[in-house]
Formats: structure tokens, sequence, C-alpha cells
């Protein structure tokens, strides 16, 4: 197709529409509605004649001053046609050759008969460096844990039923109640709140 006739569909698809329309809308009152529906039926049924055409056509390009306004379009794949396996004829056997070819080591090594001694080891020992005395850190005061009654001979146990007091235990076997709170390492608070089935020592 010419360059020509490129430019020709190519304003055709752009233009035509625009100018039929502002056309039609001028001339509204002077034509006849049939008129012009008919005539607006010609002016787009041109435009898209021009852009299917255009569509259709393979241009090389299309350069106005110099400029390319239209790329060519790559042509339609076509389809590789469908060989079956049978029709494959089969591989022949490819050896790789290598293309360059290792040149021989300058010195090669070749192998002896006789093994190798092999180094064994010295019966002197070696000196042995003395320890030298590092000063130690001074121990850290640990804190000692309290000593928990232990029952000396005379010492008897007693485990606390319900509704015991530290005073009514106390009264029963005959001692005060401050030799029983020093004997179990208690407290007054503690010595309130005694538990059922908890050890008390009497002394």
């Amino acid at each position: 197709m010419s360059q020509w006739m490129l430019l020709t569909l190519l304003l055709t698809a752009l233009l035509l529409p625009l100018v039929g329309a502002m056309a039609l809308r001028l001339t509204r009152q002077r034509l006849d509605e049939r008129v012009r529906l008919t005539l607006a039926v010609v002016i787009f049924g041109a435009a898209f004649s021009a852009v299917f055409a255009l569509a259709r056509s393979n241009p090389s390009n299309l350069r106005i001053a110099g400029l390319t306004v239209m790329q060519p379009i790559a042509a339609p794949m076509v389809e590789a046609p469908v060989v079956s396996p049978t029709d494959v004829p089969p591989p022949e056997e490819v050896t790789a050759t290598p293309a360059v070819q290792p040149a021989p080591a300058a010195a090669t090594l070749e192998a002896t008969a006789e093994p190798t001694a092999t180094p064994e080891p010295t019966a002197a020992p070696s000196a042995t460096p003395e320890p030298t005395a590092e000063p130690t850190a001074a121990p850290s005061a640990t804190p000692e844990p309290t000593a928990t009654p232990i029952p000396q001979a005379g010492l008897r146990r007693y485990v606390v039923q319900p509704g015991d007091t530290l005073r009514g235990i106390a009264e029963r076997n005959g001692v005060t109640v401050e030799a029983l709170l020093r004997a179990n390492n208690l407290t007054p608070a503690a010595a309130d709140n005694l538990r059922v089935g908890q050890e008390l020592i009497i002394p």
C-alpha cells in the first residue's frame, strides 16, 4: 500500500468522525431528521471502513515530514507443522571433543615401590611449663543458712491439730510460749498462724 493511501485512511479514521459530528450539529436546523441520520451513517461508516482497511493492511511504515507516524505490524505467527514421533529420525550420537587439549605437565610424578619413612615421635618429653601462682579473689561472704531446730535427745515432736494454739500447746506440755518460739525459730506473727499438720519441737 502506498504512503498516500495510508495517510488518507489514517486521516479518514481520525478526523472524519470529528468533522462530521460538528457539521451535523451545525446543520441540525436546516436539514431534515432523516437526511441527518443518513449522513451520520455514511460519515461513521466511512471512518469504520478506514479503520478496518488499516487493520487489514500490513504497512512497512508511514512517515510524514521525516517522522514515523505508523510502525510496521508484526506478521501473524504461523504454526509449525506437527511431527509425529514416528517421523522423527533417531538422534545421532554426538561425541564431545574438547576444543583445547590440556598440555602435558612439565614434571610428572612417578609412583615409587618403596614406602616413604614416616616420622616417629621422639622419646624425650618436652618441657612442661610450671603453673604460676595467680592471685585468687577473696571469697565472697555467703549467707549462712538459717538454723533449723534439730531435736535433741530430750526433745519431743508435736503435730498441730485443728483448733490448737501455741499457748495451749505450751500449757499442755509444761513449757513457756517463748521457749516454743525459740525452739521452732518462729516469730510472734507466725505463732498466731499455725497450720494443721505443722510439726513443732517441744523443748
